[in-house]
């Protein structure tokens, strides 16, 4: 794993993924205010940055805070891992668990939440 990949510099670009498995070519991008090393990215900035690595043959994985309290993000990965290494055929591998409904997925995600004083330290 890499932090702060630099890519797409044959297009003059330095857009950066938070982190990065290069081999098999998989990103990472952190949204949320504790992530940000650099400052604050426009949305339009963002996609057109993760329209490009897609492109280019990445998967770009994108989690919040929650989703990475909640073992999301984990489960994410290794669907994104297994994938790579093994081939598309272990698309099989993306489980309904593994994408809540809306609901279920709000009350993961509250669970997920920190209690209102570890927030306010």
């Amino acid at each position: 794993m890499v932090c702060e990949y630099e890519f797409a510099t044959r297009i003059d670009r330095k857009w950066r993924a938070d982190r990065a498995w290069p081999q098999c070519r998989i990103m990472v991008e952190l949204d949320g205010g504790s992530f940000l090393a650099h400052g604050h990215h426009t949305v339009g900035v963002d996609r057109g940055r993760d329209n490009f690595a897609a492109l280019d043959g990445w998967i770009v994985l994108r989690f919040d805070t929650r989703m990475l309290r909640a073992g999301l993000a984990v489960k994410h990965l290794a669907a994104a891992l297994m994938i790579r290494m093994l081939g598309p055929d272990h698309r099989k591998s993306l489980t309904a668990q593994m994408f809540p409904p809306p609901k279920a997925m709000k009350a993961l995600l509250k669970v997920a939440r920190k209690p209102r004083a570890a927030r306010r330290k």
